[in-house]
């Protein structure tokens, strides 16, 4: 599973059994109580027999971390604290960029993709796990 984390909202991207695929799933959208949205990310977990969790680091274009990469870092912690299993956390710069370009070139409309974009993000982030490793 692949988590692209966001103020406003959060993209989810799952695995086939494979480990083969990544394919866009969910978008959460991201409450005021992180505990919330924590508690959905574990629900789907359980459901879809999630092995392990990647989260995408918003890391800077010059690779340094700024505001962002340490709440994703904290998030990521967070969930560490509720899930037993692996979570690490993977470099995910410029993926909104491209999820954003593959809807636009799609043909979906700009709206249709707002809600889209996050979990294409997501899975353009297990897609890059699955390659390197």
């Amino acid at each position: 599973m692949a988590v692209d984390y966001g103020r406003v909202r959060v993209g989810i991207a799952l695995s086939d059994t494979l480990q083969m695929t990544a394919q866009p799933y969910s978008t959460i959208e991201n409450f005021p109580d992180i505990d919330r949205l924590i508690s959905q990310i574990v629900d789907i977990c359980t459901a879809m027999q999630v092995g392990g969790i990647v989260v995408g680091l918003p890391v800077n274009m010059d690779g340094t971390e700024g505001e962002m990469a340490q709440e994703v870092r904290l998030f990521a912690d967070s969930l560490k604290s509720v899930i037993s299993k692996p979570i690490m956390l993977l470099d995910e710069r410029l993926t909104s960029i491209q999820a954003r370009r593959l809807l636009q070139e799609s043909g979906m409309k700009r709206r249709q993709a707002k809600s889209k974009v996050d979990q294409i993000a997501a899975s353009l982030i297990l897609r890059g796990y699955l390659d390197r490793y």
